[in-house]
């Protein structure tokens, strides 16, 4: 990611083509501020993505047709020997020198960012090696030879085949075959290495709603329903957490106009009061349901609670959203803690709730990506909050 980042920011480079054979919307979104400025500078985008086993979504192709020049897509898994198309090659060039990247990296964030994986970095200065830089961009020549042009008209006819799918449907079909794969007994008493994975980096600063923009159309032949939420992209809100000793834990407001679907907002429910005097106040109905996972400074889970009804209110007179945790998590969760609220990916579930208190090892991780500050409210050190 900060390779692409890097090479979209250098004033020498004027084209990138990128061949990629699976990809999501996270990582587009997180260089899309580069992508603005290059292309406002004059400078071309042309992108290959592989559409074979449903590894691209609707959303990033859609993200493409909108941003990039040229869209093509690329299909070899048809026939009895049914291939796969598996290239990752992203290319920079400008009238001095060109930049190849050949490696493991797909166009996701997993790909980008938080995988184990690998790459080759090739630069050739021209014009002396000129005949290396053919070299290089043979290969986006012979990939042109399976490709369509992409155009929104064919866009829809690949969701509604099913070859293209929305990242929703996606997770729920990874959720699905984890479930079905593993058997926790025999994992648990294999001892592999301890692999610490880096939360992806945040979303730009006012790119959540972007998210929001490319639902895939419905497909009444191909229900998908794993949860209540619209919003099938974001993954996570992490934001600092200050837990009352009544169990209520306050969001963010400004997060929340952001991305109201992430949050089912606004609530069409109304509270009961206990007392007849007392005024009601919109409620999110049916209560999300949420899987949540209190760790301590060692990084040890010492709350696992599973399926929990979770309470969410608007207090108007404040503007304040609060969501109510049973008494375990408010005992075990110091001020200021990191909460990770991520849709879940489970069938029935909501949202994964994971909590990090400071000085845990996640906590700086996830902390670095809050890029965003709240207001104080009276407090000595005002939160932080991001999209992730």
């Amino acid at each position: 990611m900060d390779e692409i980042k890097n090479n979209l920011s250098a004033a020498d480079l004027s084209h990138f083509k990128f061949v990629t054979a699976f990809a999501k919307v996270g990582p587009l979104l997180r260089i899309k501020p580069h992508v603005d400025l290059w292309r406002q500078n004059g400078k071309s985008i042309d992108a290959i993505f592989g559409i074979d086993e449903k590894g691209t979504s609707y959303q990033a192709l859609d993200f493409a047709l909108s941003n990039f020049d040229q869209v093509l897509i690329a299909k070899v898994g048809q026939g009895a020997f049914n291939p796969t198309f598996h290239p990752k090659i992203y290319l920079f060039e400008g009238a001095n020198r060109c930049i190849a990247y050949i490696g493991s990296n797909n166009m996701t964030l997993g790909g980008m960012e938080t995988n184990a994986e690998s790459f080759v970095k090739i630069e050739v200065l021209l014009p002396a090696e000129q005949q290396q830089r053919d070299d290089i961009y043979r290969t986006w020549a012979e990939t042109l030879a399976v490709c369509l042009p992409l155009t929104q008209n064919l866009l829809t006819d690949l969701h509604n085949a099913q070859l293209v799918i929305d990242e929703q449907q996606m997770r729920h079909i990874r959720a699905t075959a984890r479930i079905g794969q593993q058997n926790p007994g025999i994992i648990n008493q294999i001892n592999f290495p301890n692999y610490n994975v880096v939360p992806p980096s945040p979303l730009p600063a006012g790119l959540a709603t972007q998210r929001q923009r490319t639902p895939a159309p419905q497909n009444p032949a191909a229900p998908v329903n794993i949860g209540i939420l619209n919003n099938a992209n974001t993954q996570a809100l992490v934001i600092q957490i200050i837990p009352h000793h009544n169990g209520e834990i306050f969001l963010s407001k400004i997060a929340v106009n952001q991305n109201p679907s992430f949050l089912g907002w606004p609530f069409t429910g109304l509270t009961r009061p206990k007392k007849a005097s007392n005024p009601s106040y919109p409620q999110r109905t049916p209560d999300p349901i949420v899987n949540i996972f209190v760790f301590n400074q060692q990084g040890a889970n010492i709350v696992n609670i599973a399926n929990h009804n979770l309470n969410m209110v608007y207090y108007t007179a404040k503007s304040e959203i609060r969501i109510t945790v049973p008494p375990d998590v408010v005992q075990n969760t110091p001020d200021y803690s990191i909460m990770v609220l991520r849709e879940s990916a489970l069938h029935g579930v909501d949202y994964d709730i994971y909590i990090y208190p400071p000085n845990e090892a996640n906590f700086n991780h996830y902390f670095n990506r809050c890029n965003q500050t709240m207001p104080s409210g009276g407090k000595p050190v005002s939160r932080r909050f991001g999209w992730i």
